[in-house]
């Protein structure tokens, strides 16, 4: 037998459940007995990806992940914006402070 976790990310709360299952269990059968529809959400274990085939190993955390909220590539992008401004706003500041002295 292997004890595991499972958390799932439902609507921001964190659902946490332990469970024990016979050596050689895969994610897939973990939700199952846990009774989680994980269709079409993200699989990880300890926070990397894994596919529902992969074996569980005793003390292990499968995490099921929530839909994304905004596209990475996007976010990225204003990440980086923001981040320019701030700069730019950093040397402007700069730049009045030495035409007084």
């Amino acid at each position: 037998m292997i004890r595991i976790e499972i958390a799932v990310l439902d609507a921001g709360v964190v659902r946490c459940r332990t469970l024990d299952l016979p050596a050689g269990s895969t994610v897939q059968e973990a939700l199952v007995a846990a009774g989680i529809d994980a269709q079409g959400r993200g699989l990880a274990v300890f926070g990397h990806a894994v596919p529902a085939e992969r074996v569980l190993r005793s003390g292990e955390r499968i995490e099921v992940l929530g839909p994304l909220t905004a596209d990475p590539k996007l976010a990225r992008m204003q990440r980086v914006q923001r981040s320019r401004e701030a700069q730019q706003a950093k040397r402007d500041a700069a730049r009045r402070v030495t035409q007084r002295g």
